[in-house]
């Protein structure tokens, strides 16, 4: 009876991950000093509610009838103080969805700007921005660290419904932390994880 309907649901439904309850858009600039390519970082506010004075790039979240490349451009836009018209985006990097209910979809792209001087950052959401020459991260290997994630089941959880009950083997998984070093800055995270997905994008791995 309800064939030709779910037919036509699943055929028009939109793919998307299951759990996610935010979406977030980053954008990973490129800009060029004295013939060389950087990658462009910015040190969050220390006023900001989440990872305050940590290194990040232009971000946040996906806003209502947005698509993600719209808002790293906005956000971009927004953050660094930079008109869209010198936003040149290249493509989408792999997007990443962490352990924390949300989705990150990065993209990169090249500020058609000549210098630093030229941006107007927002103080509200960014302290100071930096850059790192492409060539330092091409030379040098993320450090890495990894995370053991195990699971924390409320007392409430009805383990009579589950075969084994509180003997039951739940999977524990690990979370890779990536983190470069570079003149007195910590880029680590989420943040490095994007910077070596596009060294390795770059390298062809």
């Amino acid at each position: 009876m309800y064939k030709d309907l779910i037919k036509k649901r699943i055929k028009n439904s939109r793919i998307k991950p299951m759990g996610v309850k935010g979406k977030y858009a980053i954008f990973v600039p490129i800009i060029e000093i004295e013939d060389r390519l950087h990658l462009l970082y910015e040190i969050r506010a220390e006023e900001m509610g989440t990872q305050p004075g940590e290194v990040s790039f232009p971000g946040g979240r996906i806003e209502p009838g947005e698509t993600a490349r719209d808002a790293a451009v906005r956000e971009t836009e927004e953050e660094l103080g930079i008109d869209g018209s010198n936003i040149e985006l290249f493509g989408q990097l792999d997007y990443l969805i962490p352990p924390f209910n949300i989705a990150l979809y990065p993209y990169v792209g090249h500020l058609k700007i000549s210098g630093l001087d030229e941006l107007n950052i927002n103080k509200a959401e960014v302290k100071e921005i930096f850059t790192v020459p492409i060539n330092y991260f091409l030379e040098n290997e993320p450090e890495t660290h990894v995370i053991s994630c195990r699971h924390k089941v409320n007392e409430n959880f009805p383990y009579h419904l589950i075969r084994d009950g509180k003997d039951y083997d739940w999977r524990d998984f690990e979370y890779p932390v990536n983190f470069y070093k570079y003149n007195g800055y910590i880029i680590w995270g989420m943040t490095a994880r994007f910077t070596t997905n596009l060294i390795n994008k770059i390298k062809n791995k």
